[in-house]
This record gives C-alpha cells, sequence and structure tokens, in this order.
C-alpha cells in the first residue's frame, strides 16, 4: 500500500485487527529516496529511530516518516519492479522543497457575484476570501471586485489589510444583489486599472464556480496585462454539490502564463480546505510533463505526488519537466528496491498493455479496410490481455477479482490440491454468510438519470413569458425616437445553474433598441437546479423576434430557434392551406337555425 504524501513527509495508518486478540508486533525500516533526508520518524506523535519496533493492536497505527528536500529544485525518483515479458511497472515519486510564500504588496480580491454562485452559498464565498486575505501579512494593500455582467470595485481603493477591511470586503460581498452573467474578463481588466499605480509585487486571487460563456481563457490573459515578474494569480474555483468546473482549462491560462495556483474544491469541503490556505499562496511548478505518466496540473511548494503505471521496459522514465520562474527539468535515480509490481497489478487492466502507435508499432489505421481494423484491434486486445495474465501469474496481487486464500499444508491431500491449483484447476470457497434480518430489507428502487431543467418548453416559456414582453417594451420606447422602426434581432443565450451566463444580440441597427434588448436577455429567470439531482448543463439557445408596425400598430413576431426568419415554424400546420368557404348564418332565429338538445 501506499502511504499519504503530504507537505513534510509520509503517513501510513495500518488498520488494527479490530479484535481482543494478541498484538502484532511489526519493524519500520524507512530510507529516505534520492536527494532526500530522512528527518524523524513517530508512531502516534511519539519519536522513534530506525528502525523501530511497534506493535499494533485493536487500534489502528499511525507512522509519520518526516522528509527534508534540500535546495530550490523538485527532486523525483522512480521504483521499478520487472514483470516479464518486456514490460514493468513504476512507481514514480517527486518532492518539492518548501519555500516561501510569496509577499505582494498589493491583493486584490475578485469575487464571482453572479446567480450561479448562489448554489456555493455566500457563507462559504466569505470564508474562504476571509482565509485568504487573513494569510496575507497586515501591510499588504487589498481591495476586491465583485463581478456579474459587470464588475465593480467593492472599497474604491486600496487598505491595509486588517481585520475591519476584510470585514468591510465580506460585508460588501454579501450585499451584492446576485445578477446574470459572468464577465471574469471584464473582471480582470478593472484588476490591471486598479494595479496601474502599484508598486511591487502584486497578486490576483479570483474566487468563483468557473461558469463562464465562450472560453475566456486568452482574453483574462490579455486583461490583466501584467508582468511575469512582479503579479500571481490564484484561482479558487468552488464546485456545488457534485459538479465540476467547466471553466477550469481558461483560469489555467493566466494562472500559467503569471505564475500561482489553482484550487478546486467542493463547496461542501471549504470549512476543512481553508486551514491549508496558506499553502495556496506559496509557489508552485506548472505544466508539469513526463512522457506517459498522468501528471497532476501542478506541484506547490513542499508538496509532492507519487504515479504507480506499466510500460514496456525498454522505454524507462527519464525526465520530468515543469514551469516555475522558468522552464526546468528534473533527472530521474533509481529508488530503493520495492515490490512496486504487485501494487501496479493489484488495479491494472488489460488496456494498460496496449502498445501506443510509435516507431515499434504502426496505427492500425494505415489503408486497411474497417474489417481489417477490427480485426487488428482484436488481435491487440487478445494479446493485452494475455501479458496481465502471465504478470500476474509471476507477480499475484489481490484486487477485485483475485482473493486471498490460505491453504492448509498438511494431510494427504493438501500437496495434490496446492499442484491441482497451481495447474489451474478449480478452486471453490465456502464463506459463512449470516441469515438477512427478518422480514428482509427490500432494496430501494433505482433512481432515473438526472435530468437537466432548461429543455424546450421550459426555454420557450422563458421568451414567451419573460423576453417577450420586455422586448415589447423595448420596442415601444424604440419607436417614439423612430416611429417606422422595424428589426430583426436574433438572440443567443448561454444559461446553465440558475443563470444567463452570456447573450448577444444581433441584427438591430440601432443601438439604444439593441442595447434595450440586451438588458432584457439578461433580465432572464431561469430555474435555479438541485445540483444532487439535475444534471449540470450548459444550454446554448438561440430565439429570434421580428419587430415592424402594421395600420400604425407595432407588432412583433415571435421566432424559431432553427429559422432566421421571424415566425415560429412549429406553429403552422403542415401541408397547403385550404380554402375555406363563407359561413352563412340563418339570422331568421334566435339559434340561427340549431335546435336546442332535450
Amino acid at each position: 500500500m501506499l502511504a499519504e504524501l503530504h507537505g513534510d513527509g509520509l503517513t501510513l495508518m495500518l488498520p488494527g485487527h479490530g479484535t481482543s486478540g494478541p498484538p502484532c508486533h511489526g519493524t519500520l525500516h524507512a530510507v529516505a529516496g534520492p536527494g532526500a533526508r530522512l528527518a524523524g520518524l513517530r508512531l502516534a506523535g511519539a519519536e522513534l529511530r530506525t528502525p523501530a519496533t511497534f506493535t499494533l493492536g485493536p487500534a489502528p497505527a499511525v507512522l509519520d516518516v518526516a522528509l527534508e528536500v534540500p535546495g530550490a529544485s523538485p527532486v523525483m525518483w522512480t521504483q521499478t519492479d520487472d514483470l516479464g515479458t518486456g514490460w514493468s511497472a513504476t512507481l514514480v515519486t517527486v518532492l518539492a522543497p518548501p519555500r516561501p510564500r510569496a509577499v505582494a504588496s498589493h491583493a486584490v480580491f475578485v469575487v464571482d457575484g453572479s446567480r450561479s454562485m448562489e448554489l456555493v452559498g455566500r457563507a462559504r464565498i466569505t470564508r474562504v476570501l476571509h482565509a485568504f486575505a487573513a494569510a496575507l501579512p497586515s501591510t499588504t494593500l487589498i481591495d476586491a471586485i465583485v463581478y456579474d455582467r459587470s464588475a465593480a470595485r467593492l472599497l474604491g481603493g486600496f487598505r491595509p489589510a486588517t481585520p475591519d477591511t476584510i470585514a468591510a470586503l465580506e460585508a460588501g460581498v454579501v450585499a451584492h444583489p446576485p445578477g446574470n452573467g459572468s464577465n471574469l474578463t471584464a473582471a480582470f481588466a478593472l484588476a490591471h486599472a486598479a494595479l496601474a499605480d502599484a508598486r511591487g509585487p502584486a497578486i490576483v486571487v479570483a474566487i468563483t464556480d468557473g461558469v463562464f460563456g465562450d472560453d475566456p481563457g486568452a482574453t483574462l490573459t490579455e486583461a490583466l496585462d501584467g508582468k511575469t515578474t512582479t503579479l500571481d494569480v490564484h484561482a479558487i474555483v468552488l464546485d456545488p454539490a457534485t459538479t465540476r468546473s467547466p471553466g477550469l482549462a481558461a483560469l489555467r491560462a493566466p494562472v500559467n502564463r503569471y505564475g500561482g495556483t489553482l484550487v478546486e474544491l467542493a463547496s461542501d469541503d471549504v470549512d476543512r480546505a481553508v486551514g491549508d490556505v496558506a499553502d495556496w499562496l506559496r509557489p508552485a511548478a506548472r505544466e508539469l510533463a513526463l512522457d506517459g505518466v498522468d501528471l497532476p496540473d501542478e506541484l506547490r511548494a513542499g508538496s509532492g505526488f507519487t504515479r504507480v503505471f506499466v510500460h514496456r521496459t525498454d522505454h524507462p522514465v527519464s525526465t520530468l519537466t515543469a514551469r516555475g520562474d522558468g522552464t526546468f527539468r528534473v533527472v530521474a535515480h533509481a529508488g530503493p528496491a520495492a515490490p512496486i509490481a504487485a501494487l501496479a497489478l493489484a488495479g491494472a487492466t488489460a488496456g494498460r498493455f496496449a502498445v501506443p502507435p510509435g516507431p515499434t508499432r504502426p496505427s492500425a489505421a494505415g489503408d486497411h479496410d474497417d474489417a481489417e481494423r477490427a480485426e487488428h484491434d482484436d488481435a491487440e486486445r487478445a494479446d493485452a490481455a494475455l501479458l496481465l495474465t502471465r504478470a500476474r501469474a509471476r507477480h499475484p496481487a489481490v484486487d477485485a477479482d483475485h482473493a486471498l486464500a490460505v491453504l492448509a499444508s498438511g494431510g494427504r491431500v493438501a500437496a495434490s490440491r496446492r499442484d491441482m491449483l497451481r495447474g489451474g484447476g478449480p478452486y471453490a470457497r465456502t464463506v459463512a454468510v449470516a441469515d438477512p434480518p427478518s422480514p428482509a430489507e427490500l432494496p430501494a428502487p433505482p433512481t432515473s438519470a438526472p435530468a437537466g431543467l432548461l429543455d424546450r418548453p421550459v426555454i420557450a416559456r422563458l421568451f414567451r413569458d419573460q423576453l417577450g414582453p420586455r422586448a415589447s417594451a423595448c420596442y415601444q420606447r424604440a419607436l417614439g425616437r423612430t416611429p417606422r422602426l422595424t428589426a430583426a434581432a436574433f438572440f443567443e443565450l448561454r444559461l446553465g445553474r440558475g443563470e444567463v451566463t452570456q447573450a448577444t444580440v444581433s441584427g438591430v441597427v440601432d443601438p439604444a433598441f439593441q442595447a434595450c434588448l440586451l438588458d432584457a436577455a439578461y433580465s432572464l429567470d431561469p430555474p435555479v437546479p438541485d445540483p444532487a439531482f439535475n444534471a449540470d448543463e450548459q444550454t446554448v439557445a438561440r430565439y429570434s423576434l421580428g419587430f415592424t408596425v402594421r395600420d400604425d400598430r407595432p407588432v412583433i413576431l415571435p421566432g424559431d430557434a432553427d429559422s432566421s426568419s421571424a415566425l415560429d415554424i412549429d406553429a403552422i400546420p403542415p401541408g397547403v392551406p385550404e380554402r375555406r368557404r363563407p359561413v352563412r348564418v340563418d339570422t331568421s332565429s334566435p339559434l340561427g337555425g340549431m335546435r336546442p338538445s332535450p
């Protein structure tokens, strides 16, 4: 099993045996990897020496190994085990040395005040703001920007990071009415203007749920328009319930450009996570890359990570590349021997043994037809499954499909039983299972798949009941300026998490009329989803409205998202319209010739 890697070393929790039986006795041997130094051992907080003996009883035993990484660059070592058949398993460990957190003369907090942040909650937003601001020196000058469709500064100027200033920022965030729109680009541009006269290093801290309109990655970087040597960007992304931010790639662009950190956490974990806020301020290595290994997006100072993977023996792990203040390379060193094979195979699938296309194996696409490609792919999968089977035969490991069995070695049939099992013979195990409670508990009915709120009828009602009347009011005001005004307005709205994230209006020449229609689009009130049930969707809706004057009366024709004409195509009956004959009514009697029913 792998220990948990934290800022100053490793923690390994050995589970207790949970009974009143005799205790188990163990010995802890600790060897630091190349480039690191062993700084101490602890058992339940008590100092130990290596090798250290310990006792494991009913309760778990918590073992801590403190490590130190001298120097300014991360260290990396690998531990490799041969799987046979030309494949190996490798454990990669990367540790970064602790560095003092970046000290800034000015800090600007950019806080998302849009409607979608209501799913996160104002209390959690201000909790993160308070923790981050309190971690700054009191001499740092701070201000905050709250944004939705537009952006505004809360204090109007920088003030020292005292408790009174932090309280004023929190109060401003709470008092801001949630609105539609998520224009982080405008907020970053305002942050650039606020820092224009700042002297010394500065930081920008964005607190958001990462829901934007179109991908603003490049525009965010350009909006800040700062110097990479004096500006750091920290992005704190809060995810309500089980959702994930759709805008991480956009936020990562300015972080990678200027330096800083990107932290994504569930909103329910805010109270626990803010205890590590001081580490969020520490410099981070970014854009990590290692051939064939899936790495985290960044490595903060004083932290580390491990990765276990299977690879061809003739393609060993060599060099890690990353960006800090500049681009640097970390060469892998061989670490102490360890049984990595069992660790890797415990969770391996046949797909890990599939050889990717490259110089040693051409792609299956080539000039082959579909049948040949399918046959080739089947052969590849069969070869990969065979490699996995052979590797597990050499390095048995317990996993979801393989259990641990203890066989008796005494008796007349013991040797024959073991030989039969080694040869692949059947093995039956009887497990005592308690009787179910009476009456038996019925299984919970299966839940349906999460559904979205913004289906076609809901969007149609938004346009008919909200956008239509507000657009009509805009047209009435426009006719006061231009009595014979006609126009065809085309709306494109991006909606999600109860918010109109972005809206555009085209096809209207009158600037004032277009601005009024855009305000009408941003004033819509989409339903707020329940993240625990509804799918987390971003919906793009298109709609058109035609504006004209007939018989000196304004007329608005509702449009259709699938047509450029201002007509509701779905409401028009199919076929050729029939000619209706005039209806003749008998006016000689009160009922017009109709007889009352008895």
